[in-house]
C-alpha cells in the first residue's frame, strides 16, 4: 500500500546456485550450495496491523488443490553463505526492533547424511536490538563460530569447539 511506498521489504544483489553438473544427466538437479550475496531486507508492521510482508492480494474464489508433482530440484546442500547482508526488522505493536548491518554468514556439512559435522561462521558489523523502547543491544560486533555433530536420526546434537564474541566479551562451549 502507499503506507510502505519506497519502502522495499527485500533486495537481493545476487544469488547463485551450485548444481551438481552430473546430476544433469537424469534431469534431476542436485542443489549443493546456495549464496546470497549484497541483500536488504526490511520488514515493516505498523500498530494499525498493516504490515509490508503481507503482500499477497485475498483470493474470492476458492482454487482445487493442484495435484502434487515430483520436483527436478534434489537438494543435497554441502554449503551455503550469506555476504553483505543487512536487515530491519521494525515490529510497532511489539515494540521490537532489530537492525543487522553487513551479516557474513557461511555453513557447511554434508546435510544429505544422517550424522555430519556441521561448522558455521558468522559476523555481523553492528547488531542493534530493542524492546519496548528498551536498547538491549546497540551497534554490537557481533562473531560466532558454531560447530555442532549432528545425528537427524536420533535426533542428538553434540557441539564442537564454539566461541561466540560480542564486542570485547567472549564465550566458549565445547
Amino acid at each position: 500500500t502507499e503506507v510502505f511506498e519506497g519502502l522495499k521489504l527485500a533486495d537481493v544483489g545476487r544469488l547463485k546456485l551450485g548444481i551438481n553438473v552430473w546430476s544433469l544427466l537424469p534431469e534431476k538437479y542436485q542443489v549443493t550450495s546456495v549464496t546470497v550475496d549484497d541483500a536488504n531486507f526490511y520488514v515493516k508492521a505498523l500498530n494499525n496491523g498493516k504490515a509490508n510482508y503481507d503482500i499477497v492480494k485475498p483470493d474470492s474464489a476458492a482454487t482445487p488443490e493442484k495435484p502434487k508433482t515430483e520436483s527436478k530440484f534434489d537438494v543435497q546442500l554441502d554449503y551455503y553463505a550469506l555476504n553483505n547482508i543487512n536487515v530491519v526488522y521494525d515490529d510497532a505493536p511489539s515494540q521490537l526492533y532489530a537492525e543487522v548491518k553487513n551479516l557474513v554468514h557461511s555453513g557447511s556439512g554434508n546435510f544429505s547424511n544422517e550424522e555430519f559435522d556441521f561448522y558455521t561462521k558468522t559476523s555481523i558489523d553492528a547488531l542493534s536490538v530493542s524492546a519496548s523502547r528498551i536498547k538491549y543491544l546497540n551497534k554490537t560486533k557481533v562473531n560466532i563460530d558454531f560447530n555442532a555433530n549432528i545425528n537427524t536420526k536420533t535426533k542428538k546434537y553434540k557441539l564442537l569447539d564454539n566461541s561466540f564474541k560480542l564486542n570485547a566479551l567472549e564465550l566458549n562451549a565445547e
